[in-house]
This record gives C-alpha cells, sequence and structure tokens, in this order.
C-alpha cells in the first residue's frame, strides 16, 4: 500500500505568504514538463510523488513544493513555501509558505548542502535531477 511520503521528518510549519511569482516562473517551467512526462504525478488512490525545488535568493533556503501538489497539471505560487532551516541529523525542517514542504525537503536540502552549484533539484519514484 502506498502511504503518503517517503521521508517522515519533524516540519515546523510556519504559516506565510507564498513566493512571488517571479520566484517561482522558472520552477514552474520545469516543473510542467517533468509533469507532461510522468516524471511528477498522482497514483489512483490520490498520493501525490514528485517535487521540485530551486535554491532561494535569501540565505541557505529553497523553495519546494507543498506536499501533496504531485497530481496538480499547474502550479499557483500558493503551491510552494520556503524551506529557511535544515538540520539534517535531526530529521527536521522549518517552512514558511502557504503549504507544508514536501516530504522529500530532507533529500533537496542534502542535495544542496553537499553541491553549492545545484540551483533546481527535483525527486521522483523514477529519478532525480539536478541544473547548475
Amino acid at each position: 500500500m502506498i502511504d503518503e511520503g517517503v521521508i517522515q521528518f519533524q516540519c515546523e510549519w510556519i504559516p506565510a505568504p507564498p513566493p512571488s511569482e517571479i520566484e517561482i516562473r522558472e520552477l514552474n517551467h520545469w516543473r510542467e514538463r517533468l509533469y507532461a512526462r510522468g516524471f511528477i504525478g498522482s497514483y489512483e488512490n490520490g498520493i501525490a510523488f514528485g517535487n521540485i525545488s530551486r535554491r532561494a535568493a535569501f540565505g541557505k533556503g529553497f523553495i519546494i513544493s507543498g506536499t501533496q501538489t504531485g497530481g496538480l497539471p499547474r502550479l499557483k505560487a500558493d503551491h510552494y513555501t520556503c524551506v529557511v532551516a535544515c538540520r539534517i541529523e535531526e530529521n527536521y525542517i522549518r517552512c514558511k509558505g502557504p503549504l507544508r514542504a514536501s516530504s522529500e525537503s530532507l533529500t533537496h536540502a542534502m542535495i544542496y548542502e553537499m553541491d553549492p552549484t545545484v540551483q533546481l533539484w527535483y525527486t521522483s519514484i523514477i529519478g532525480n535531477c539536478g541544473v547548475t
């Protein structure tokens, strides 16, 4: 049976306004391409898969698609949130935005921490990809 999320973590969610349309423009461009190819979507039971993020202009944070948004063909700013703090060793993230961050947020955080040249990342049941 498929259950929500793969990675379980402690998420401190701070409800806040969404990122700006300018901040998500490139994300949506790539996400729509990935969705069209089936790398992002949802199972028949409604559980969504696939997430996309990009390094944010502020600090060490990043903008990521919100939890359970994979099944939506197009996302608006309200479907993204900002991860503003992460402690990988404690399985903890803090996010600010209209939705909780995706269950894959820790994976994205590790990639950004390991390689400062990666600017955009997606995770899916089918594969992962980074863009520098």
